[in-house]
């Protein structure tokens, strides 16, 4: 074998931690969401993304806090944040998975893009100058390079988010979904829904309750008015 391939070996080797926490995150967010139907896949998704993460950094915090001043571009300038950067993970990996009314998740979802870009723009920061440099994405106790993989990593982290914020009804889950289409005038299997007279007469004589799901959407729309969507809450 060449030089040059064993150090790639060498190199796809020591992700193996990695890529096996990754192909765990998936396999416990599908079942997360059929145990539990009160939340989605990508909301679980999320929160075992950032709890997993931010609980292994927990393991030895002195060291990952040394190791992640070496890269990260707030961690260099205020040695701190290192100490609370976990716990910010962990925090909005509970609220991706508990959070099932969708309160404040705009919020939410713009912090953890913010998240998501500053790691982007770090590990390109490192492999473009060409530094053999330890990433902390899962702590130090395994020892993983920074590689395009990281990149990768935060880039379909920032995608996932993205994708959240511009389309919020992929985070809704399906009683939530349905109790906007009834409200939209539709049912949930996608047929224009049947009202007599009698019926009209009688909901104008109501007060239209708000749901949960309008109030996630109002807020949404709120601070994003273009999202898909919206037209309702204008």
């Amino acid at each position: 074998m060449k030089t040059i391939d064993y150090h790639k070996a060498k190199k796809q080797n020591s992700l193996t931690p990695l890529y096996i926490l990754l192909n765990g995150i998936v396999i416990v967010s599908i079942a997360l969401t059929y145990i539990f139907p009160s939340n989605t896949f990508m909301m679980y998704l999320m929160g075992v993304w950032f709890f997993s993460f931010g609980a292994l950094k927990l393991i030895d915090l002195p060291s990952f806090v040394r190791s992640f001043a070496l890269y990260d571009i707030i961690a260099q300038r205020w040695a701190n944040y290192g100490y609370i950067y976990p716990f910010i993970e962990i925090t909005l990996g509970l609220i991706y998975i508990l959070n099932t009314q969708m309160q404040y998740m705009t919020e939410i979802n713009i912090v953890a893009l913010v998240i998501a870009l500053f790691g982007i723009v770090s590990a390109y920061r490192v492999i473009a100058s060409g530094q053999s440099i330890t990433c902390a994405c899962m702590g130090t106790y395994w020892q993983l390079p920074m590689t395009r993989v990281t990149i990768i990593e935060n880039g379909a982290m920032f995608l996932m988010i993205a994708y959240m914020l511009l389309y919020p009804a992929s985070m809704m889950n399906m009683s939530m979904s349905d109790t906007m289409m009834m409200d939209m005038g539709g049912s949930s299997d996608g047929h224009i829904m049947q009202v007599n007279e009698s019926s009209i007469n009688s909901s104008n004589m109501m007060k239209p309750v708000s749901t949960p799901a309008d109030d996630a959407m109002r807020a949404h729309c709120l601070t994003m008015p273009a999202m898909v969507g919206c037209e309702k809450y204008r």
